[in-house]
């Protein structure tokens, strides 16, 4: 997983963990499924970075690393998108029982994703110590 999204990620279930009393499992259900609704573009770039993969596979690895279940309505025109912008292009894999289009990154996408990695990195450090200090104010009172 890229640093950056790894950082963004990390840093929002450290700050859920000390939340965790104060906020109720919907909201903190909502507030992940926004993020990675925002990020979805990323996820799946760096999913692709991993290794080369066909739809249902992307949407199974995201169901399992972060907990929400996309479809193939939201996944497969994303994917279509991401293709028109060359960020990923497709080939049909005929070897398996069915075929399946297959996914893999491009260069634009490795340099669309390495952008994200340092701007989501950059997001991270700017936001960890007003946080931090919202927190050490809290304790405070």
């Amino acid at each position: 997983m890229c640093k950056g999204l790894s950082a963004y990620i990390l840093l929002f279930k450290t700050k859920e963990s000390m939340n965790m009393k104060q906020t109720n499992l919907a909201a903190k259900k909502e507030i992940t499924a926004a993020l990675t609704k925002n990020l979805l573009d990323t996820i799946i770039l760096q999913l692709l970075n991993e290794e080369d993969m066909h739809g249902y596979q992307i949407m199974t690895k995201i169901r399992k690393n972060y907990g929400i279940n996309f479809g193939p309505s939201t996944i497969y025109p994303l994917l279509t998108l991401l293709e028109k912008k060359g960020q990923v292009q497709s080939a049909w894999d005929m070897k398996c029982e069915r075929p399946r289009k297959v996914f893999k990154l491009t260069e634009t996408g490795k340099s669309i994703l390495a952008y994200s990695e340092t701007a989501l990195t950059s997001f991270c450090k700017n936001f960890a110590p007003s946080t931090n200090n919202v927190m050490m104010i809290a304790a405070h009172q």
